[in-house]
C-alpha cells in the first residue's frame, strides 16, 4: 500500500510513499506531435495534451535530496522536451519541402 502527496502550489509534482522510500514524479504536458519523439513509456493520456511523466525513487529523504531529485527531473524533462520540439519543427520544415 502507498500513499501519495499532491500540491496545488506545484500541480506538476507528485510524491508517493510506500515502504521503501519515497517516489517522486514529475510531469509536463506536451503535444500529440511531440509524443513519437518522446519514450513511449514516459507519455500518458491526460485530457487534451498528452502527459510526459519521470520518476525518481529517494531512499532518503529529506528536503535537500527531494529539492536535488526534483531539479534533475525537471532538468531532464524540459531537455527531452526541447529536443523533441526540434524534432517537431524539423519534421514540418522537411514535408514543407517537399
Amino acid at each position: 500500500m502507498s500513499y501519495y502527496f499532491k500540491s496545488e502550489k506545484c500541480p506538476n509534482c507528485k510524491i508517493e510513499f510506500d515502504k521503501k522510500g519515497v517516489v517522486l514524479s514529475v510531469s509536463l504536458n506536451i503535444t500529440h506531435a511531440m509524443k513519437k519523439h518522446l519514450y513511449a513509456a514516459h507519455v500518458f493520456e491526460g485530457g487534451e495534451m498528452l502527459v510526459y511523466v519521470l520518476k525518481k525513487r529517494v531512499v532518503h529523504p529529506n528536503a535537500k535530496t527531494m529539492t536535488e531529485a526534483y531539479n534533475l527531473l525537471m532538468n531532464n524533462l524540459k531537455v527531452n522536451c526541447r529536443l523533441a520540439k526540434v524534432n517537431v519543427l524539423n519534421d514540418e520544415i522537411i514535408k514543407i519541402n517537399s
